[in-house]
């Protein structure tokens, strides 16, 4: 007589969950959405209206070449490194999906189930987001498109700004843009500068426990990494090793594998050799060409001394802007 009462005392909590998530979705919408409805839409479209490829790059290393194209020095952000998807192991694109979101092949870029939990916990705050029920293009919009500040306003844009860019990119594309713009502490972003410095490894070489742990590391770089706690990444490596098991990505003999293996961390820096000689001649000269290329007028004679000083500020302020426009807009500067 218990076993047959069970699957109904079971439906009713599931219907109660269920009516209570579309009660707290149904009130949020109503107190803090549609008031402020057409303004969301409208701050989602200067959002997206200039939005291309580029948007999800970050500008990487200004590269300096000698004239037989041999590379001189770099300056910038030299810890990033943009790669294309077939690059990056398949492991690192399983985990991610097995650890943050499994529905990411399926979904158009939104949780509702989710979104019904931040929403639920919105109005237990009073209008400050904690929760965040981001899908894996949620958290790209939020890396690359938002501020990270944990408010409802920013919350909504990133709802309607997801489901944009799933209608304008792949489901590849918009993986590839994420693994180039997740931070994996110690000033790296991006999976290609994570896998070199913490393993010497390129993105596309990692072994399933590498890629676990750059995977764990994005969640919370700055505790999470090698570096800073071995013991805490390893955690969170057997963690995500699990997650992915369960989800069919790995067989039980590559999971057993992965949680005994400990990753060597090699901490690899490239060495820039921004301070040389030639490094600066050749960003002076840079700056100089695209001052020209700018518009800006270079003038040799002067009617007077406040003439020359009006305009020796007019070019120290130019210089300035555009020689760190140079070290950090991912420039190629080709020399003779």
């Amino acid at each position: 007589m218990n076993t047959r009462k069970r699957p109904k005392g079971r439906l009713r909590r599931w219907a109660k969950r269920a009516l209570v998530a579309l009660v707290a979705l149904s009130v949020a919408f109503t107190i803090f959405l549609f008031p402020s409805y057409r303004s969301f839409r409208e701050a989602e479209f200067d959002t997206l209206a200039k939005i291309s490829e580029g948007t999800f790059h970050r500008a990487g290393n200004t590269i300096v070449y000698d004239r037989t194209g041999k590379k001189i020095g770099a300056t910038g952000n030299e810890k990033y490194y943009y790669v294309p998807l077939k690059n990056v192991s398949k492991y690192i694109v399983k985990g991610y999906v097995a650890k943050e979101d499994n529905s990411f092949y399926t979904h158009s870029g939104v949780s509702y189930r989710g979104m019904a939990r931040a929403f639920a916990m919105l109005i237990i705050n009073r209008g400050r987001a904690t929760q965040c029920g981001s899908t894996i293009t949620q958290q790209l919009v939020k890396n690359t498109l938002l501020t990270r500040e944990k408010t409802f306003r920013r919350k909504i844009l990133e709802f309607f700004a997801a489901q944009e860019v799933e209608r304008q990119y792949s489901k590849a594309k918009i993986m590839e843009f994420y693994v180039n713009s997740c931070y994996y502490g110690n000033g790296y972003y991006g999976v290609e500068g994570a896998a070199r410095y913490y393993f010497n490894k390129h993105a596309s070489e990692v072994t399933v426990a590498e890629a676990a742990m750059l995977v764990a590391t994005s969640n919370l770089p700055n505790v999470y990494n090698p570096v800073a706690s071995y013991s805490r990444a390893t955690e969170q490596k057997n963690i995500t090793v699990h997650k992915m098991l369960k989800n069919g990505v790995i067989t039980k003999e590559q999971a057993e594998e992965a949680k005994k293996e400990n990753p060597e961390i090699v901490k690899h820096a490239e060495k820039n050799n921004a301070q040389s000689y030639l490094m600066t001649y050749a960003m002076n000269e840079a700056t100089l060409k695209l001052m020209k290329h700018e518009g800006f007028v270079f003038r040799y004679s002067f009617r007077s001394q406040s003439d020359y000083e009006s305009y020796r500020k007019d070019y120290e302020k130019e210089y300035y802007r555009i020689r760190q426009k140079v070290i950090t807009g991912g420039y190629e500067i080709k020399t003779s």
